[in-house]
């Protein structure tokens, strides 16, 4: 399991990338989860990306807040 599956709702996880295409794939990536990119720092060479769990829970088809 990783760390993004461990996040508990509201639970905020920094993650530190190299690869600027995960700038462009991930936010793809999270569309549809419960998780969401909520900030992208480019420091010296590297990005620091901050996801947080929401609350949905995904039930078939439809997602329930």
């Amino acid at each position: 399991m990783s760390m993004v599956e461990k996040l508990k709702p509201g639970q905020v996880l920094e993650v530190l990338d190299t690869d600027s295409l995960t700038l462009k794939d991930l936010p793809r990536i999270l569309e549809n989860s419960d998780r969401e990119l909520i900030k992208v720092d480019e420091e010296a060479g590297f990005f620091r990306l901050s996801l947080r769990r929401g609350h949905r829970v995904r039930v078939g088809v439809r997602d329930i807040m």
